[in-house]
């Protein structure tokens, strides 16, 4: 799995790297950073990530398959945005 650099996306190769996936979109905002992720020995990934890691100091986490990437549609994207959740904040004062 890679994740895109302009949007927070994530992408499957089954090749080692010589081809990718169609990404699946996890989060559109321009200031998301520092993806990292693990996959569960059911498939489940899990990636947690900043967002305006300057000001807001947000950590979401979300989670998917390597289905969801492969084969998502506009639903499997609105799904894995809805089960996107903060874990924590710190934020300027």
């Amino acid at each position: 799995m890679k994740i895109g650099r302009s949007h927070l996306m994530a992408f499957i190769s089954k090749d080692d790297g010589f081809t990718w996936s169609n990404g699946l979109l996890l989060d559109q905002r321009k200031d998301v950073s520092y993806p990292d992720g693990q996959q569960t020995a059911e498939g489940t990934i899990y990636i947690t990530y900043d967002y305006k890691r300057r000001s807001d100091q947000k950590i979401y986490l979300t989670n998917f398959s390597e289905d969801d990437v492969m084969f998502g549609t506009s639903k499997t994207i609105l799904e894995v945005y809805n089960r996107r959740m903060l874990i924590s904040q710190g934020g300027a004062q």
